[in-house]
Order: C-alpha cells, then sequence, then structure tokens
C-alpha cells in the first residue's frame, strides 16, 4: 500500500489546501479518480527528481520515499512503546504498514521457453477416481 503515502492526508495536507471546506479528512468525500490523479503526480514529481534506469530503480525509489516519510511515526514508536500509533499526519506524515511495490515491463516479451516445455512431463492416471469426494 505504499501508493498511499502520496495521498494528502498522509503528507500531511489540509483539506483546506484543496478548496474542501472541511477541517478533517474524513468529513471529505473524495473522488476515487481524483484521489488517483493526484496519487500519480506526485509518484511522477517524485521520480522525475531521480535518474531512473531500470524498473528495478522505480520500485526502490518509491519504497525509500515510504521509509523516508513514516521516519517520525517509526522513531516516535520506537521511544514510546506503550503509546498508539499518532493520527497527527502533519506531525506524523505517512501511513505505516506493509510496503507493497509491483512493477511490471510491457510490451512484447521473446523467449525461448522450450527447455522449460521439454523439461514437464505429460499428467497420467492409471485410474481416475469415481468418487469427486476422493480428490
Amino acid at each position: 500500500t505504499a501508493y498511499r503515502n502520496f495521498e494528502p492526508k498522509f503528507l500531511g495536507k489540509s483539506p483546506t489546501e484543496f478548496n474542501f471546506n472541511k477541517s478533517n479528512w474524513r468529513e471529505v468525500e473524495l473522488d476515487e479518480d481524483i484521489l488517483s490523479d493526484y496519487r500519480c503526480k506526485q509518484m511522477a514529481n517524485l521520480l522525475q527528481k531521480k535518474e531512473i534506469n531500470a524498473p528495478h530503480q522505480v520500485t526502490q525509489t518509491i519504497i525509500n520515499h515510504s521509509i523516508e516519510l513514516t521516519k517520525k511515526v517509526r522513531e516516535h514508536l520506537q521511544n514510546n512503546p506503550k503509546k498508539t500509533y499518532p493520527k497527527d499526519f502533519v506531525e506524523y506524515p505517512g501511513e505505516m504498514g506493509q510496503c507493497t511495490v509491483v512493477y511490471f515491463k510491457a510490451g512484447k516479451i521473446v523467449a525461448d521457453i522450450s527447455p522449460l516445455r521439454d523439461s514437464l512431463s505429460p499428467l497420467t492416471f492409471d485410474r481416475m477416481p469415481t468418487n469427486p469426494n476422493s480428490y
């Protein structure tokens, strides 16, 4: 969920900065398309600041962004183990949890799969089960 660390709420932004007449993000109804567009623009801004030469660098840059953004809240929780997760995203920006980032290379992949295909043996059964519950 690394994408959440590109959302205005988790970046410590106020709804009033986006012309909402609300003081809290819980009171704001955000259209998912608008939110997605904002996240994409934030990611693009981050990636344009870096020299990216390979897909894995995109992944690492996004992960590093999450690590840097959540540094203050992680330190707070490490130094105060009996306290709960602070919900003040202005003072403690970022969302913690798992940081999942996946990239795909788009395009035609040309590969010789014959060694893999040749290593597979066909499935054979001496006798098929007659009772479907015995699978």
